[in-house]
């Protein structure tokens, strides 16, 4: 199972606020400084499913739409998966994450 945990942003309502249409840059940020992680890196499927590498383990926190790992489909916008085992996502379209590496 590459989805090893969920979690939860620690002031959801106010990282919402500050990732509302900001530049990439600020979203990154946003997001990495909520989880108490160094990097994070703002990926987007605007308008086809996306392929997109990752070096695990990893936080990914799904911003809006879809995301598939290993055969599951994580869906829960605002919730950061932590994922284990696996070199790939693939981005449903109209979709947006941020991936933070753990290590």
């Amino acid at each position: 199972m590459p989805v090893f945990g969920k979690r939860e942003p620690a002031d959801k309502r106010g990282l919402y606020e500050r990732i509302r249409g900001p530049s990439k840059e600020e979203v990154e940020t946003a997001v990495r400084e909520n989880f108490g992680l160094k990097e994070g890196r703002y990926v987007e499927a605007r308008y086809s499913d996306q392929q997109e590498s990752i070096q695990t383990p990893c936080v990914v926190f799904l911003i809006i739409g879809k995301f598939d790992v290993g055969g599951e489909t994580c869906d829960e916008a605002y919730k950061g998966y932590t994922i284990t085992d696996e070199s790939a996502i693939k981005l449903w379209a109209h979709s947006a994450v941020v991936v933070m590496p753990l290590t």
